[in-house]
């Protein structure tokens, strides 16, 4: 069973997602919240696998600080965002949502998004066996995160590289965003990506821009862009970013996918 909350402030908004998902029966609807702090408490405190979660609830951007607040969790729900405004929706992709639904919410579209969870929520529960393998190799990171106070912590975690989908380099604050299969974000990594290549010499890992590093088991499809000289970009499995490749990597990067597919 999909454990599943839904939290939205707008009693009817509630009432039609209970009642879409009823039709479901793998899916259940076990918490259901109207409030930031409620939600936070109901994911904290529980093995939800599924949050159906109104962007604008309590105020305009609730949904977004529950996002944040949860991402770094050492196993956060899936979260499929529910917003009236589109525009609210391209924020929501930068906490890895799986997926937003526009109100008033379809049949259709909850189904594509209920799709998406379960395809990913499989995928975790293959990669939690896995991580009782001993020969499965891991990383171990410090990444930036704050305690209940607004501290800033660095605590560590250890990942297996099968669960990174890609690292990004931030030129900013020269750190790296390592993001994860599952939907997790951990920032302010002070690793180089040259660093993390060699770690992953042995891996699936591609260094497609001087700014992004690819597992290439999730790579799904690269493509021209809209723009007028060569530029391309790939989408990845569980995510709904397109990462841009460089030109100088581009034929590399095609025999890299040829050797893997």
């Amino acid at each position: 069973m999909i454990v599943t909350l839904i939290a939205d402030d707008e009693p009817l908004c509630l009432n039609e997602v209970r009642y879409l998902l009823s039709k479901h029966k793998d899916v259940d609807v076990a918490f259901e919240s109207d409030n930031l702090q409620g939600t936070l408490q109901l994911i904290k405190e529980n093995a939800i696998d599924l949050v159906f979660l109104d962007i604008e609830m309590d105020h305009e951007r609730a949904g977004i600080t529950i996002a944040q607040a949860i991402s770094h969790l050492n196993n956060p729900p899936q979260i499929i965002f529910i917003t009236a405004h589109s525009q609210h929706a391209l924020k929501a992709f930068e906490f890895q949502a799986l997926h937003y639904l526009l109100k008033p919410i379809s049949d259709n579209k909850l189904d594509e998004a209920l799709d998406r969870a379960r395809d990913i929520l499989s995928r975790h529960k293959i990669n939690e066996k896995n991580k009782s393998n001993m020969h499965e190799e891991k990383i171990v990171i410090k990444y930036r995160s704050k305690d209940n106070y607004g501290q800033v912590t660095r605590p560590t975690i250890y990942l297996n590289t099968n669960d990174i989908l890609y690292i990004h380099k931030d030129k900013l604050s020269n750190t790296a965003k390592v993001y994860t299969v599952d939907g997790g974000v951990y920032e302010g990594v002070r690793k180089t990506l040259q660093i993390f290549e060699a770690q992953f010499k042995h891996n699936n890992f591609f260094r497609i821009h001087t700014s992004y590093l690819v597992n290439l088991e999730y790579v799904l499809k690269n493509k021209p862009g809209n723009s007028g000289y060569e530029k391309k970009t790939i989408t990845l499995k569980y995510s709904a970013v397109e990462l841009p490749v460089s030109k100088l990597k581009l034929t590399a990067l095609k025999s890299a996918l040829k050797y893997q597919y």
